[in-house]
């Protein structure tokens, strides 16, 4: 449902560019130019400055990433560790504790974190897709 809205976003984001411009090329670039920009910029894949920070609100990128991970991670998952004994078994740590997990943190995914709300609600990701969506 997530990679559906985020290709409708896409493709409606473009064509509201292509109406708006006066020749064929110039839209065919904006729309090329807002779609990289909004990739780059939803925070993935390098840490923004924070008079930049406001980008990554209108990428449907973003939004999309966020609510996949929100829906597939949750903070009581396990994985292999060598660790050794720990509360959940032997050679188990919770997925929270994965540095992946703490690089989401730091660029402002909130997800598998213990005791919030957020970050197992999808439902801000998908109002946010809709509303880009038109």
């Amino acid at each position: 449902l997530f990679l559906l809205l985020n290709n409708l976003c896409y493709i409606s984001l473009g064509s509201v560019l292509g109406v708006y411009s006066k020749r064929i090329p110039q839209g065919m670039i904006a729309s090329t130019i807002f779609s990289q920009t909004s990739l780059v910029a939803a925070g993935f894949y390098t840490t923004l400055p924070p008079a930049l920070d406001w980008i990554r609100y209108i990428s449907p990128f973003y939004w999309t990433f966020r609510g996949i991970l929100k829906s597939c991670l949750k903070w009581n998952d396990t994985l292999e560790c060598i660790k050794g004994s720990s509360e959940v078994g032997a050679n188990q740590c919770f997925l929270e504790y994965h540095p992946a997990i703490d690089q989401y943190k730091e660029r402002g995914l909130h997800v598998a974190t213990y005791n919030d709300s957020s970050s197992d609600s999808i439902s801000l990701e998908f109002v946010a897709l809709i509303l880009l969506l038109f």
